[in-house]
């Protein structure tokens, strides 16, 4: 798929035409070239057709949505081999499917994206030591009472290179040009003290996608997991912080290991019916995401074990909802099990069945979370 990768961008009704092998860098570059950007996810040399059909977080959902609420068409090669065009007024069954269900029901030779016209903004990281740890979450509390959609905070519980030593680390989100505007924005984050790691720029919009390219790089052994979790529970956080630690101290070649609770404004996601498309938790809720990275295979175990704790742990300030891009499906046990794939899909899982016996009925497509007939 790789060498399918032209986009190209319709400035009159504001839409980005991106073959499925694209990159969300070269979707975002052609767009900026207009002043235009869609939701994509918040690392530039992430394929746009995993992420876009499994539903798709990044800096612009708070204001726009998921990358599936930005799917305005689509062009699939489904398992019989047949070319079909999506929309809302054309196989609409298998356009509804698509903006959620993973890569149960073909290949997507091109998308549709809703482009939105945008401006340079205002991004970075601001890291405290660890002991900050509880001032960091009240102070997140806080923001989020009077929170815009223009504005986002991500929360990591990470070590800081090169000493690698706990930290809190903010990833600060101001889709606004101004400096200054950014620092009102984020005042009662500033006043946590005196952070250990400070870098802040203004930017171009594609460049936003860039600023996490050394801790998503390619070489090591990785894994994600998620939990949604309808509040921010210090209780909770302190319990995984202290557990990040005890475990990369005994395993420190996962030292890259982090925990990212992304506190998104789910307003936009939850104004429209779960039912409307195949994603489902339509809800207000953060997301939280295990990243996980170490370097040898005999510790693939001990890594799985300690992030399905971490899982476990936020889950309680939750409803088990899962995300489709980031669900288990490493063990037998999680493997076609019903109970996991209800809680990425809750009541469409009956309809995605129905669906999958009329376009993949000997479920040629079977990587990720399968949906079998």
């Amino acid at each position: 798929m790789r060498k399918l990768n032209k986009v190209r961008v319709d400035t009159e009704k504001k839409l980005i035409y991106a073959q499925g092998g694209a990159l969300f860098g070269e979707v975002d570059s052609e767009a900026w070239k207009y002043g235009l950007a869609t939701v994509g996810g918040i690392v530039h040399h992430t394929g746009i057709g995993g992420l876009s059909l499994g539903g798709g977080f990044g800096y612009l959902t708070s204001k726009h949505g998921l990358t599936v609420d930005n799917i305005m068409g689509a062009t699939i090669v489904t398992a019989d081999g047949e070319v079909r065009e999506l929309s809302a007024n054309k196989n609409e069954d298998l356009f509804w499917a698509i903006r959620g269900c993973g890569i149960n029901f073909g290949v997507v030779y091109e998308f549709i994206f809703q482009a939105h016209e945008q401006k340079e903004i205002v991004a970075g990281f601001l890291a405290f030591p660890a002991e900050k740890l509880d001032s960091a979450v009240e102070a997140s509390k806080a923001w989020l009472k009077n929170r815009g959609t223009d504005e986002n905070i991500t929360f990591v519980i990470n070590r800081l290179p090169p000493e690698n030593k706990p930290a809190i680390t903010f990833i600060l989100f101001s889709d606004d040009p101004s400096e200054q505007v950014f620092r009102k924005k984020f005042s009662l984050i500033y006043e946590c003290g005196e952070p250990i790691f400070e870098k802040v720029e203004r930017m171009p919009y594609p460049k936003l996608n860039m600023l996490l390219d050394e801790s998503t790089d390619f070489g090591d052994r990785k894994a994600v997991l998620n939990a949604q979790i309808d509040y921010v529970n210090i209780s909770s956080v302190r319990e995984a912080y202290e557990s990040f630690v005890n475990f990369t101290n005994e395993n420190p070649e996962a030292a890259q290991t982090h925990i990212e609770i992304d506190l998104i404004d789910s307003k936009k996601i939850a104004s429209i019916p779960s039912d409307s498309t195949a994603f489902h938790p339509r809800k207000q809720f953060y997301h939280v995401v295990i990243v996980q990275r170490w370097k040898t295979k005999e510790c693939d175990k001990i890594v799985y074990d300690w992030s399905k704790s971490i899982q476990s742990i936020f889950n309680k300030d939750g409803d088990k909802s899962l995300y489709v891009n980031f669900v288990d499906t490493t063990t037998d046990q999680a493997y076609n099990n019903e109970e996991i794939l209800k809680n990425v899909w809750g009541k469409n899982y009956e309809r995605l069945k129905e669906l999958k016996r009329k376009y993949d009925p000997n479920v040629f497509f079977r990587k990720g979370a399968v949906i079998f007939p």
